[in-house]
């Protein structure tokens, strides 16, 4: 996992610097170890990849700050907005069934 982790920053992913963030913070807060010993443990080795990172990589992260501009970003997050818009509508059913009622082939099942 460390080395997957490695891998996604050293190809200057924005999304993998956030997710791996969000992930290795969720795993730290529910871990059963020193949190202070673990804390400064991931800080020392967070600041020694940071520093050793090259220019290109700092420049890709720095262009996080404009992800509006940014078409992949967007329609990733028109996405998850659908995603997240139809969740609480689908109850049981699948959460797809119905957004597209034009493309409802039911009757061919029959």
């Amino acid at each position: 996992m460390l080395m997957s982790a490695v891998a996604g920053l050293r190809h200057a992913l924005a999304w993998a610097l956030l997710a791996i963030v969000a992930m290795g913070g969720m795993l730290w807060l529910r871990s059963p170890v020193n949190k202070l010993v673990s804390g400064v443990a991931i800080l020392v080795a967070g600041g020694l990849l940071f520093t050793f990172m090259p220019d290109s990589w700092h420049e890709r992260m720095a262009s996080i700050r404009t992800y509006e501009q940014d078409s992949s970003a967007m329609g990733r997050i028109n996405a998850w907005e659908t995603a997240i818009n139809i969740s609480p509508t689908a109850g049981r059913r699948a959460p797809g069934s119905g957004l597209y009622p034009f493309l409802d082939l039911r009757h061919l099942c029959a």
